[in-house]
């Protein structure tokens, strides 16, 4: 399943892109340089060559390159970025093929227009990827700023019981909450649990932390109180 989504992902943009009539665009925009490009082979023995060359990154690359994602436990873009550089380049072949061809005032055009199609689908979504990650860093930033301002007004022993976004904060407790990320050190008067998916490790870690977090907070005499944060992952 990861690798499917990969591979959707490296050629199409992410999983979640909604336009569906411009991907199937592009898909059709690929299919043609496919098809272009094999007219070519016929013709052309440079180009058969070229081509060749470009089907090695586009299959044997991109195999090599995603192969240690069979193994991985979840999926992450950042798993496809050597795969990636296999598709990048096979597509500039698959154009440079066609900017070669002839007849040369249709193939150039054709390549422009496949070309523009291309690079305003990818900047398009690229734009909403860049958006989303300023998004995360501006709740992040929040987050850690609230959490220490509650901390260090809150009576010392306070159990805070926080729900960060996870798309902000996923494996982030308890480092984001310390110094460099704090100018003090809240965790020294505080403590804080949180669900899984927000703590750095895995669960086996998580859960005995988060019983022993529990129990020294039950176990202090001064009863301090227990605080409940949330926070919107958008705001």
């Amino acid at each position: 399943q990861n690798l499917s989504i990969h591979l959707r992902r490296m050629v199409f943009g992410d999983a979640g892109w909604r336009f569906s009539d411009i991907s199937t665009a592009a898909r059709v925009g690929a299919g043609a340089v496919i098809l272009f490009g094999t007219w070519i082979v016929v013709r052309d023995r440079d180009s058969a060559t070229r081509l060749r060359t470009a089907l090695y990154f586009l299959v044997v690359w991109v195999a090599l390159g995603l192969a240690p994602t069979l193994v991985a436990g979840y999926g992450s873009p950042r798993h496809v970025y050597l795969a990636s550089v296999g598709w990048a380049i096979s597509l500039g072949i698959g154009f440079d093929l066609l900017w070669r061809a002839r007849p040369r005032l249709l193939t150039k055009t054709l390549a422009i227009t496949l070309a523009g199609a291309i690079v305003t689908v990818y900047a398009a979504q690229l734009r909403m990827e860049v958006q989303l990650w300023g998004v995360r860093s501006d709740v992040s930033r929040r987050i850690v700023a609230d959490f220490e301002r509650e901390g260090l007004a809150a009576p010392p022993g306070t159990l805070f019981i926080v729900d960060p976004p996870p798309r902000s904060w996923n494996f982030a407790l308890p480092y984001a909450v310390r110094p460099p990320f704090t100018r003090a050190d809240v965790l020294t008067r505080v403590s804080v649990i949180s669900h899984s998916a927000i703590h750095c490790c895995a669960a086996n870690y998580w859960e005995p932390h988060t019983r022993r977090t529990i129990s020294t907070w039950m176990e202090n005499p001064a009863q301090p109180p227990v605080i409940m944060l949330r926070w919107d992952q958008d705001t």
